[in-house]
């Protein structure tokens, strides 16, 4: 099974989320609507879905998620910007999928 790392992000950029998932559209939405009431992402507001990448393995998107998450800010800002420059939210984009 494959599954995608991502990154979310407050409103104003300062706060970076980096996850895995099966089901980006379901995780995202989710993300958004408070499900995870206590968690990390609905304490700092991240929301707006800047950059996910696909692996035909799950496996191999939790090693990427480490990499990513042990990068510092200069670093994860280049993948984002590699991907979506503007940081925009990409959730309509995947949400049409």
């Amino acid at each position: 099974m494959g599954g995608y790392v991502y990154i979310a992000c407050n409103s104003n950029h300062r706060t970076l989320y980096v996850g895995v998932t099966s089901n980006l559209v379901e995780q995202m939405l989710k993300h958004r609507e408070h499900f995870y009431a206590n968690y990390f992402t609905q304490k700092y507001k991240c929301g707006k879905l800047v950059y996910y990448k696909w692996f035909d393995q799950i496996e191999d998107a939790f090693k990427e998620k480490e990499r990513i998450k042990t990068t510092n800010r200069k670093k994860k800002t280049e993948l984002i910007n590699g991907m979506n420059k503007g940081w925009k939210d990409l959730f309509g984009e995947i949400k049409l999928r």
